[in-house]
């Protein structure tokens, strides 16, 4: 370990991170194209069920798709986003 303070050799050391099972579920790595839509990586506990939506104005909000996450990662697709502005959220039902 090293710091400002100086530095001190140990023995190795393993780190295991753990997910809490009361994190929120995330959208991550969105990606928009004009002949795909939009894409992104529904981030959740795996056998949760989701519910991922969509908006033009942040207040009406539509359902796009339910998902029960078969992995810890999931791709979720909107291939009809075309609009200027589309945001995403994902919530539990």
């Amino acid at each position: 370990v090293s710091n400002p303070g100086g530095s001190v050799e140990s023995q190795p050391a393993t780190l295991k991170v753990i997910r809490s099972a009361t994190e929120s579920p995330r959208l991550l790595s969105p990606l928009w194209r004009s002949q795909t839509g939009f894409s992104a990586t529904l981030l959740g506990q795996v056998q949760a069920a989701y519910r991922v939506q969509w908006s033009q104005d942040l207040i009406d909000w539509h359902d796009l798709t339910n998902v029960v996450a078969t992995s810890i990662a999931n791709q979720v697709h909107d291939p009809a986003a075309a609009a200027a502005f589309r945001f995403y959220r994902v919530v539990s039902p």
